[in-house]
């Protein structure tokens, strides 16, 4: 019962190690901090440096590898084609990612 308890317990501490994902790479190290002074007719958000940019509206692209291509506004979200879809809360402009073949 003992060596069933051991193993059990390797295999729980084996698979939880595999589990943490790996952590992004610090790019913001090299970018200088930068506070966006355009309009953002969909909203703004931060990025993961801490800088605030605009949201995307719909048919932008968005999404990609740490969402470095945008974050949809709200009533928007990112199709798989990487395309905001839906229709924004801001300005009531709809858009249908119908061509994304995904």
């Amino acid at each position: 019962m003992l060596s069933v308890l051991v193993v059990v317990a390797l295999l729980a501490g084996e698979t939880f190690s595999r589990a943490n994902p790996v952590s992004i790479p610090e790019v913001c190290d090299l970018q200088p901090a930068v506070d966006t002074k355009e309009v953002c007719h969909y909203g703004k958000t931060y990025d993961r440096c801490g800088n605030h940019v605009c949201m995307k509206g719909p048919g932008e692209v968005c999404g990609g590898k740490y969402g470095r291509y945008g974050i949809c506004g709200e009533g928007l979200m990112c199709s798989n084609c990487n395309r905001c879809q839906g229709c924004s809360y801001k300005t009531f402009v709809c858009w249908s990612d119908s061509n994304c073949l995904w």
